[in-house]
């Protein structure tokens, strides 16, 4: 990455995913536009303390496709588009609890995309560069919501460092438990973190797609 040093990276990646996530919150209030850094932080969105440039001193920019936003950092050479660019993506609506269908609370949530529980599938969704954040304890997943929702930047950035593993996009991952908040219990099948359990996102997980006989 042109150079850049991990501990930037690192701090661009975790700044990134709390960008993405307040605007996808603001996004949910007001759908129809797609805010900047600047407006997150003038309607509130984004507290005070919390950055609004990367480690290198551009500012992230906000773009979004349907219920998808992502935050980017333009990296160390501040030009977009280019290998060292950092993204965060986040889903508006993705913490929001679905309702229960007569058939009972026993039944998963349907999700066209994402794996049901003993499927297969893969963190990140087409085309994301950051990676994304399991917690192996639900208590740390909701209080990761909990924390960006309060926008506490410095709660959740710690809550990250000491309870989170950061998966690339790819990682493949067997589904466990589902919930009716949106949420998977995960086992990782590859990578760094193989053999581990985590909490994440439905829309974070993307269904496999079926191998040819």
């Amino acid at each position: 990455m042109l150079g850049c040093g991990r501990k930037e990276v690192a701090k661009a990646e975790l700044d990134a995913k709390v960008v993405a996530t307040a605007a996808a919150y603001a996004r949910k209030s007001q759908p129809t536009y797609c805010p900047t850094v600047v407006v997150l932080k003038a309607d509130g969105w984004l507290a005070d303390a919390v950055t609004t440039k990367d480690p290198w001193g551009t500012a992230f920019a906000i773009d979004c496709s349907g219920s998808i936003v992502t935050a980017t950092s333009f990296g160390k050479d501040g030009a977009r588009g280019t290998s060292d660019d950092i993204r965060a993506t986040a889903v508006v609506g993705a913490w929001s609890p679905a309702r229960p269908s007569p058939a009972g609370p026993s039944d998963p949530p349907p999700s066209r995309n994402s794996p049901s529980v003993s499927e297969t599938g893969t963190i990140g969704r087409p085309g994301q560069v950051g990676r994304t954040f399991l917690f192996e304890r639900k208590e740390d997943y909701d209080e990761s919501i909990t924390l960006v929702v309060a926008k506490d930047h410095d709660g959740y950035g710690a809550l990250v460092r000491g309870s989170a593993m950061a998966c690339e996009p790819g990682t493949r991952v067997r589904v466990l438990e589902s919930t009716w908040t949106g949420t998977r219990r995960v086992r990782i099948i590859d990578g760094p973190f193989s053999g581990k359990s985590g909490w994440v996102a439905a829309e974070e997980i993307q269904r496999e797609a079926p191998t040819s006989p």
